[in-house]
């Protein structure tokens, strides 16, 4: 019986840490260390991260390069992620707006306890877009929290007229989407393009000015 009770308790533990991990990463932390957090400390991770709920580190976007901004007046928020889909996305931006772009930023989510080696990777690969995209000279900025979140807040707080992000779908079909992607095609109010490694494009949210993408 005693071995039962104490399968139970670890089962009973095991879960709780996966959604702990579950529930932070949908807050904006960082997912897997929460779910760690969680196997190590048990029932004392819960009201730590009540903590971390209540009172949320205060946080800035941070800038890495401004930008020059182009002679058009469409302005777009591109997320990305270091993949060859979030390369696509900017390729496409450029194509279907061309001389009607104004504003283009490039932006990297991390978690809101992002450590030091999670920014400068968010860094690098913000850096790697802007020297491959240097003919618009976007802008690069660093966002904490729930990448879908912290995506569709700044571009509606800063008045965005559409957001573009890769699918990160695997294999060639287009319905299979990456998470960041699914949540964004879900809804709001910003236009959202979808893009795909080979360029293929959707806009599932809306359509900006009836453009053909």
């Amino acid at each position: 019986m005693s071995e039962f009770v104490m399968a139970g308790v670890a089962g009973v533990w095991v879960v709780e840490a996966l959604v702990l991990g579950y529930v932070m990463g949908r807050r904006g932390y960082d997912a897997y260390a929460w779910t760690l957090i969680g196997l190590f400390l048990g029932p004392i991770s819960v009201a730590l991260a009540l903590s971390f709920s209540i009172r949320p580190p205060s946080w800035q976007p941070r800038f890495l390069h401004a930008g020059a901004r182009g002679l058009g007046r469409t302005g777009v928020l591109v997320g990305i992620d270091g993949s060859a889909e979030s390369n696509a996305a900017v390729e496409r931006v450029k194509a279907l707006f061309g001389a009607s772009l104004g504003r283009v930023t490039l932006a990297r989510a991390v978690p809101i306890d992002a450590t030091a080696d999670a920014e400068q990777i968010a860094e690098r690969q913000l850096a790697v877009a802007l020297a491959a995209h240097r003919e618009i000279d976007p802008s690069t900025v660093v966002l904490r929290g729930e990448p879908v979140a912290a995506l569709r807040d700044y571009a509606d707080r800063l008045g965005y007229e559409l957001l573009a992000v890769g699918t990160r779908g695997q294999g060639r079909t287009k319905a299979i989407l990456g998470s960041v992607a699914t949540g964004l095609a879900r809804g709001g109010s910003i236009p959202v393009l979808l893009v795909d490694a080979e360029g293929s494009a959707a806009m599932p949210s809306s359509r900006l000015h009836g453009a053909a993408v």
